[in-house]
């Protein structure tokens, strides 16, 4: 579901792909989701 809610695909969609590549794009996600900052409110004071 992690690339369901970030890409909003649909789980046959996501199944649909090659094991490398389904791989390759949670990695890729992974690499967007660590540099993307807090969403607001989230943020510890």
């Amino acid at each position: 579901m992690y690339v369901a809610y970030y890409l909003h695909w649909s789980f046959p969609d996501i199944l649909g792909l090659e094991h490398p590549a389904r791989t390759r794009v949670i990695e890729e996600i992974g690499k967007i989701h660590a540099q993307s900052p807090a969403p607001p409110g989230t943020h510890e004071w």
